[in-house]
């Protein structure tokens, strides 16, 4: 059964039910235990919401199909792609020199830290040492060595 027409005798379910409550008001005594119809209402309004649920949840499940299908493609691309970024920074990384590991290593620490490093604050002193160009590097993710020569240079 498509959705729309699901939706349409659920709805007509509901008006239904509505009118049987309408009739039923005021039959019985208040102290009187649920009378059969009393329960017999409660428990057809019970089952009209897990339908109105399972129809939610129908449309939820067939619109996340028509995305898988409309971008599946799309993702194994970008994953392959990302796959091969992966294998070349491995590749590199091995036929890397040991200081140019050391320098990939800092550069990804700087980068895996650099959100907690741009909320401490600013180092107390101006004087030009190798802390605070650390802190500067790090915070404007640049290379120390070459944020070092840069800043003893005079070059801004």
């Amino acid at each position: 059964m498509d959705p729309e027409t699901a939706k349409l005798i659920l709805t007509l379910q509901w008006q239904d039910l509505e009118q049987v409550k309408m009739t039923s008001k005021g039959k019985g005594r208040e102290t009187d235990v649920l009378l059969d119809a009393n329960l017999a209402i409660q428990l057809q309004q019970q089952e009209l919401e897990r339908a109105g649920y399972q129809i939610a949840d129908r449309r939820m499940a067939e619109s996340i199909h028509r995305a898988v299908l409309d971008d599946g493609a799309s993702v194994v691309i970008l994953a392959s792609e990302e796959n091969q970024a992966a294998n070349d920074h491995s590749l590199a990384y091995q036929l890397a020199t040991p200081t140019e590991r050391a320098a990939c290593d800092r550069h990804l620490a700087v980068q895996l830290n650099l959100r907690s490093l741009q909320n401490t604050p600013q180092p107390s002193s101006l004087t030009l040492n190798d802390e605070n160009i650390s802190w500067y590097s790090a915070v404007n993710n640049r290379d120390d060595n070459c944020e070092r020569q840069r800043l003893k240079n005079g070059q801004s």
